[in-house]
């Protein structure tokens, strides 16, 4: 008598196997780009990032605009999906709950209006929409670019705000 149907196996089927890197670093094209945009290739993928290394911002000026980002994230859901959760990343005690990101990123934005027209509107389009300016990739000096570092340096003072009322 034969073999059942189910249990026999003629070919495994799926994918074929392939010996595949652990981390995909794309196409070569793709990091010649990113080589070029940045020392390294990994801080090139969105502008913070890319502020970061190239000597425009400092570790302190990053935090505080990637908080800001993350309260923005929680008032508002992120703009761009992700395939890592990076609120998840940070920490429990460092992430507000909604209300509180809420009040948070309201007081932000108020601070960054006070400052002056277009302030506001460049860290939104720097830090959450990720837009690469021409500044940034050229390195070439501009309005704009006056703008997105008054903006860091009002999120410098709110942030510090922040982990002082923390604290107390």
């Amino acid at each position: 008598m034969g073999m059942n149907r189910r249990t026999k196996r003629i070919h495994k089927g799926g994918r074929p196997r392939k010996t595949l890197p652990d981390i995909d670093t794309g196409t070569p094209e793709l990091m010649a780009k990113r080589l070029a945009m940045a020392a390294d290739p990994t801080l090139s993928t969105c502008p913070l990032d890319l502020a970061l290394s190239k000597g425009f911002i400092d570790r302190d000026q990053h935090t505080a605009a990637g908080y800001y980002a993350a309260c923005r994230a929680l008032v508002f859901g992120s703009p761009h999906p992700k395939a890592l959760n990076l609120l998840r990343t940070s920490g429990a005690d460092t992430i507000p709950n909604a209300s509180e990101a809420e009040a948070k990123y309201r007081n932000a934005c108020e601070d960054l209006r006070v400052r002056g027209p277009g302030v506001l509107d460049g860290i939104e389009n720097f830090v959450v929409h990720e837009r690469f300016p021409d500044w940034l990739v050229c390195g070439t000096p501009s309005r704009a670019r006056d703008r997105v570092m008054e903006g860091f340096a009002v999120l410098m003072g709110w942030y510090r705000g922040r982990r002082r009322n923390r604290a107390a």
